[in-house]
């Protein structure tokens, strides 16, 4: 009977296992951890203010929720989406995702901009580059939590939202987001977080920039 039992309770937690690790979002995403397991603690001890978990950086090995926080003209660097979310609430099990990595352009609707320049000048800010964390909500928001941002995603496709940004207008602004994902093998010391710029190309000077961090 006792071997019954433990048998049992060895397909159980197999099914467990294989559950949490199919269970995935649009785009292939996951939640990071479970409430209360392992890799929740290393990340929880990480963003101690005194736990001093910041020099054991091990949990990021199996981290995959880095994304670039910031904009291209102020501040940009990278961020631990989980660990942003628990260092605010330690106990909140939201803080496990799924994360996007969002892009957002924000441009003048109404800017005089007369040579039709899309891209982020200095001398002439038509539009602006901001990167951040997001969760599964705001990018694949339902229609009572679109009612609650303020936005409707009822004439737009997000089936491809990582390449094709949701776009919308509103007080003199158009703003395109679009939300990706980091790959499944994602190592944050190898890879570059999956919104460090349009699809087509490298975010130059972000790269530039942390190159440098890490030189010094």
């Amino acid at each position: 009977m006792a071997r019954r039992l433990l048998r049992l309770a060895t397909i159980a937690a197999v099914t467990a296992q294989q559950t949490k690790t199919t269970t995935t979002f649009e785009q292939g995403a996951r939640k990071e951890w479970t409430f209360g397991d392992n890799q929740y603690k290393r990340v929880r001890d990480a963003v101690k203010p005194t736990g001093g978990g910041m020099e054991d950086e091990r949990w990021k090995l199996d981290d995959r929720s880095e994304c670039y926080s910031g904009t291209d003209e102020y501040m940009l660097r990278s961020v631990f989406c989980d660990a942003e979310c628990l260092s605010d609430d330690k106990n909140n099990p939201n803080c496990a995702g799924p994360w996007y990595c969002a892009r957002t352009k924000v441009c003048e609707e109404f800017h005089g901009d007369l040579s039709g320049r899309d891209d982020v000048d200095p001398e002439n800010r038509k539009c602006s580059i901001i990167r951040s964390c997001a969760n599964h909500s705001q990018c694949y928001p339902t229609p009572t939590e679109q009612k609650a941002m303020g936005i409707s995603t009822v004439k737009s496709d997000l089936t491809n939202l990582d390449d094709t940004p949701f776009k919308y207008e509103i007080a003199g602004f158009t703003v395109e987001t679009t939300c990706c994902v980091n790959k499944k093998a994602y190592k944050h010391d190898v890879d570059i977080p999956c919104n460090a710029a349009a699809r087509r190309g490298v975010a130059v000077a972000a790269l530039v920039a942390l190159l440098g961090v890490a030189i010094v």
